[in-house]
């Protein structure tokens, strides 16, 4: 699963992003998620002009624009124009249109269609089936819940909850879980959905990637920052939850804060390790325990579903 793929390093990074590229990726997030659906690599590109771009397997490029290059403000897009390019270049040496949904006039034309739908069922059935994953099966609603509690500790799940706005999430994520990061592994306990099983998590543009290799095969799925992790989370969250995932979480951080991290001012480590250390670490697990049992309470563990044959 955890195979090098040149496409999604380049893309990558190009995520390095700024202040531009954030304010974009606020607007135009739910796009970048539609094409990671489809198994594509996205990014936001800013030269040039504002564009949704996803790197395929083999180098070349969707972008994604509207009328001209895509506006910030997400109303003024009245149509969506997508282009498949043989390069990430200003003069690629192949162009191929595959969709247009924007009106020849703008200023008298209805609106053309701005939804997902097509313009993902479009590019799908444009690209040979080497550009997509294959035979991994979307995420259920299990897999989403698993996948936000096993990603946030306490501390980051305090943070997320902070952010007043999609585009501070976004750019909390970026900041956070950077797109082209290290992929982190984990296991199902038991009392979990498929207990034993391995699931992992790759951060991506605007959100990251997650991907269980259950049972009867492959799931894998995209979930976003702005949209799909917010949605898990509000779901349990009440400001009671809220206060004392805080009063968790910070009492923590000043316990942490007084720790002492070598021998002195004691005599001897073994002075400091039995007058200082033994207790706070004691303490330090006992308030570790209540900021996971508070981070519990907002995002639960799934629970398995019994067969009924």
């Amino acid at each position: 699963m955890n195979a090098f793929d040149p496409a999604a390093e380049a893309a990558a990074r190009r995520a390095d992003y700024g202040p531009k590229e954030l304010d974009a990726l606020a607007v135009y997030g739910d796009v970048v998620a539609a094409l990671e659906a489809l198994g594509l690599h996205p990014y936001i590109e800013t030269w040039g002009g504002l564009a949704v771009c996803a790197f395929t397997s083999d180098g070349s490029v969707i972008v994604v624009a509207c009328q001209d290059a895509l506006p910030l403000q997400r109303e003024m897009v009245m149509g969506w124009h997508i282009t498949h390019v043989s390069e990430d270049d200003a003069a690629p040496r192949w162009r191929c249109h595959i969709y247009d949904s924007t009106p020849r006039d703008l200023c008298c034309d209805p609106r053309g269609d701005v939804s997902l739908s097509p313009l993902a069922v479009t590019i799908d059935a444009h690209l040979p089936p080497l550009h997509s994953r294959g035979a991994a099966v979307q995420l259920n609603d299990d897999d989403r819940r698993m996948a936000v509690r096993d990603y946030l500790t306490p501390a980051h799940l305090l943070e997320f909850i902070d952010c007043p706005g999609d585009r501070q999430r976004t750019t909390w994520g970026a900041l956070r879980f950077p797109a082209g990061g290290p992929t982190v592994t984990v296991r199902r306990l038991p009392g979990e959905p498929e207990p034993g099983r391995s699931a992992c998590f790759t951060p991506t543009v605007g959100g990251f990637r997650y991907e269980i290799d259950a049972h009867d095969g492959v799931r894998s799925g995209f979930l976003s920052w702005g949209s799909d992790v917010h949605t898990v989370i509000r779901d349990r969250l009440t400001p009671v939850r809220y206060g004392a995932l805080r009063q968790a979480v910070e009492a923590q951080a000043a316990h942490d804060a007084a720790f002492i991290p070598c021998p002195l001012p004691y005599r001897t480590p073994e002075l400091w390790r039995d007058l200082f250390y033994a207790d706070w670490s004691r303490e330090r697990a006992e308030r570790a325990l209540r900021a996971a049992f508070a981070l519990d309470a907002i995002l639960p563990p799934a629970r398995p579903h019994l067969s009924l044959f």
